[in-house]
């Protein structure tokens, strides 16, 4: 399903013309397939309230990036959280000669009181990623992604593998939220 982006007005702005195309596409989303169940894979333009309450609403999941200056109330709660919880921790080995070292942390139920005053619990994943680049060094990229989705040790790998990075098809189905 498409929904174009529309330029109203003499300066719109990427975050107002992107935002307001995605929420129509979930209106017309939802009045198509009803009962389909759908987990959204998005960047970080969307880590707002508003985008957490429609996927409350229509019963979806959620992959966010959350970029280290989005949100600035739950990555404090995260960055806090994670020190209390050493258990939500899973180093995952990877690549073709594994080669590439995935070290995730998580936190669940962080409450969130967006702009509206309505409440969210949300979880935050982080994959802190090492491997090999061009010149055979070893560099690490962080990965963040905020979800209603619940994070457990037997599926982390696959919310941030096969969710918030979408290296292969995911399956909402062992992703229960």
């Amino acid at each position: 399903m498409t929904e174009f982006v529309e330029n109203p007005g003499p300066n719109p702005t990427k975050q107002d013309y992107e935002l307001k195309a995605f929420y129509r596409l979930v209106q017309n989303l939802k009045a198509a397939f009803p009962r389909l169940p759908v987990v959204l894979t998005l960047d970080g333009l969307y880590a707002n309230g508003t985008v957490f309450h429609l996927c409350r609403h229509h019963g979806w999941g959620f992959m966010i990036v959350l970029k280290d200056k989005d949100l600035p109330w739950v990555n404090e709660e995260f960055a806090s959280l994670c020190l209390l919880q050493p258990e939500n921790r899973l180093t995952w080995i990877t690549g073709k000669h594994k080669e590439i070292r995935q070290a995730f942390r998580w936190v669940e139920d962080i409450c969130y009181t967006d702009s509206a005053h309505r409440e969210h619990c949300l979880s935050v994943i982080e994959c802190l990623e090492t491997k090999p680049n061009a010149n055979i060094r070893r560099e690490t990229t962080k990965f963040k992604w905020v979800t209603n989705l619940k994070a457990t040790k037997a599926n982390v790998v696959g919310l941030a593998n096969q969710g918030g990075r979408i290296r292969v098809i995911f399956d909402s189905e062992k992703c229960k939220y």
